[in-house]
């Protein structure tokens, strides 16, 4: 190419210089464009494994307050990359050197995403909701609860997985906050019921 590129340097009007120079460029470009997805995903997973490691090792010696800015950003990479193999390794790997109070800055993007489509980063979530109930589970029972009424049949199931797992350790929490979140849902709609019907006195 540097040849090529002499050439119109040294004569601007040469037509063949100008003319290989273009047909080169042109290959060049079609080569780029046809490497195969394989190659492109292989690309993608060596950035992403090198971002993770260099996010966990930032997380471990980062202080408090810098703690949302790494791990949104190591779950992005979660949500879209761990259901690659070495990806998945390294985040169970990394996960065990981190302190667990950092994913309560998080709790409620990690319940969002608990009913994954990619069954590997499902596997993730339910894993490290179920680590963090373990050690904080008044931190996590109400957004399951609210989970675990979802419509969406998946989410319901996989909220209701986790909230199991917290039952085994922590029942009487689980009952005293299915319990007061049946309460709540029976007031809203009492109050609901009693605005409907005053509404329908008035117009009479």
């Amino acid at each position: 190419m540097k040849s090529y590129k002499h050439a119109w340097i040294y004569d601007d009007s040469n037509y063949k210089a100008w003319n290989a120079y273009t047909a080169l460029n042109y290959d060049a470009n079609l080569d780029a464009f046809n490497d195969t997805y394989q190659i492109l995903i292989a690309k993608m997973i060596r950035c992403t494994i090198s971002a993770v490691k260099s996010l966990f090792k930032s997380i471990v010696l980062s202080k408090a307050k810098h703690y949302l800015q790494y791990t949104l950003r190591s779950l992005t990479f979660w949500f879209e990359y761990g259901q690659y193999h070495e990806v998945y390794e390294l985040i169970t790997e990394g996960n065990r050197i981190v302190p667990i109070e950092i994913w309560l800055y998080v709790l409620p993007q990690l319940i969002a995403r608990i009913d994954s489509s990619k069954p590997v980063v499902n596997k993730l979530i339910r894993h490290l909701l179920i680590d963090v109930g373990r050690q904080h589970p008044q931190a996590l029972i109400y957004p399951l609860i609210v989970a675990s009424k979802s419509i969406v049949h998946d989410r319901e199931l996989a909220a209701n997985r986790v909230l199991n797992n917290v039952r085994e350790h922590s029942d009487t929490l689980v009952y005293q906050a299915l319990v007061v979140s049946e309460e709540l849902i029976r007031i809203s709609i009492v109050w609901h019921e009693k605005w409907n019907r005053g509404l329908q006195e008035a117009l009479e």
